[in-house]
């Protein structure tokens, strides 16, 4: 997750025309904001101490 001052967090552009639909607007670049985190509650990046 970017830090609450990333400037990833403010940068992100849907000008171009080509991305006028298809996309879900937001403020941030990359996969992730500081709350959207889309991995939650089914990624494990800690399998090693994951009961099975």
């Amino acid at each position: 997750m970017p830090d609450a001052d990333s400037p990833v967090l403010t940068a992100a552009s849907f000008n171009d025309a080509l991305l006028s639909s298809g996309f879900e607007t937001v403020e941030y670049i990359g996969a992730f904001g500081t709350d959207d985190n889309w991995l939650d509650g089914w990624t494990n990046f800690d399998p090693n101490n994951t009961d099975y």
